[in-house]
């Protein structure tokens, strides 16, 4: 019916409809004059002849430049990250089972009455907040998925900055593996998955960042087959280039003013990869855990999450960084950052 209408339109209204169009998408989405410009909605081959015309400069200002900081970034942040020796040495082989498939549980760690405790705390705090209407700036709802997230977890239970933020063996383990340059944790946060076969963003197989970073997940409840447990694909983390490009682009923060990612992969493609080339990468690998056990991965490496089919799943989850600018947020100097299209 559209194209209907705008075959036996005069073309001037045709115009005016199509410009009106244009200045809604732009302005309801993103509410600013110039992200017209910037986006290219300019004529299709003008921009194909300033892309002839610049190469690869037309996307990322001076490309030289840019890949000759991110090829020194690189190379820095694997030689300072090689994994050194753990201080207890009862430690060393979760950092070895790291370094060599980027992912590794320690069974039992936690005590479990304690973190039932946590476990009840926090679903009562939650459930004030959703029946209640009990005002809490630290706690987001994703629309789509219903994932909560409670920010600053630490703050509602006394004795996590004690038992996990402050964890003298978690530290030892990912401190090794980052080469001795971690940055103490300084928060965790909660997360709670209850929306059955609800889509979000993590069942996409994806890498966090081109850098080293840990993940140390703790459940709160025992994660199954049914309750979206963790999926990593073990020696994706390792420097190769297979997944180059996408670091590159990922670490230009190119396209991220309209919230495009390059840091996603297909379950065909990385089915193909593992099949044809098991040395880069494994197969996916779900990891069920018990209350008690952790997990501590790094998320430069693919990983996932999977659809909730019975129960819910809540776990705390805590970041630990390397020290310097290796997160990609600012591992890019601001000079070159500012010639990246839609940084």
């Amino acid at each position: 019916m559209k194209i209907f209408l705008i075959n036996i339109l005069p073309p001037f209204i045709v115009k005016i409809y199509r410009s009106i169009k244009l200045r809604l998408l732009v302005y309801n989405t993103y509410g600013q004059k110039q992200i017209k410009k910037e986006i290219g909605f300019n004529d299709f081959e003008v921009t194909l002849n300033q892309i002839r015309k610049r190469g690869f400069n037309y996307f990322f200002g001076n490309s030289d430049k840019l890949l000759s900081h991110f090829t020194d970034k690189m190379i820095d942040h694997f030689n300072l990250s090689s994994p050194t020796q753990c201080e207890n040495i009862e430690n060393q082989k979760y950092t070895d089972e790291l370094d060599k498939k980027g992912v590794t549980v320690l069974k039992n760690f936690f005590d479990p009455k304690m973190l039932g405790t946590w476990h009840d705390d926090f679903m009562d705090h939650l459930n004030k907040f959703n029946t209640e209407g009990m005002a809490d700036s630290n706690v987001i709802t994703d629309t789509r998925s219903g994932i909560m997230r409670l920010k600053q977890a630490q703050k509602y239970q006394s004795n996590i900055n004690q038992k996990l933020i402050y964890n003298k063996d978690l530290f030892d383990i990912c401190n090794a593996y980052l080469g001795g340059l971690a940055d103490k944790p300084l928060n965790c946060y909660l997360d709670l998955k209850s929306k059955k076969y609800k889509k979000d963003n993590n069942i996409i197989p994806h890498f966090d960042t081109p850098f080293k970073q840990l993940k140390i997940f703790v459940p709160l409840v025992d994660i199954g087959k049914t309750n979206s447990p963790f999926v990593y694909y073990e020696k994706s983390h390792l420097p190769g280039e297979w997944r180059l490009l996408r670091d590159f682009i990922v670490y230009t923060n190119y396209n991220m003013k309209i919230h495009s990612t390059y840091s996603k992969f297909s379950f065909s493609e990385l089915e193909r990869l593992s099949n044809m080339y098991p040395d880069l990468i494994e197969k996916e690998k779900t990891y069920e855990t018990k209350l008690g056990d952790v997990i501590i991965a790094d998320t430069r490496g693919i990983h996932a999450g999977s659809f909730l089919e019975n129960n819910y799943r809540l776990q705390l989850v805590m970041i630990v960084l390397m020290k310097g600018n290796f997160h990609y947020n600012n591992a890019i100097r601001e000079d070159l950052k500012k010639e990246v299209r839609l940084a």
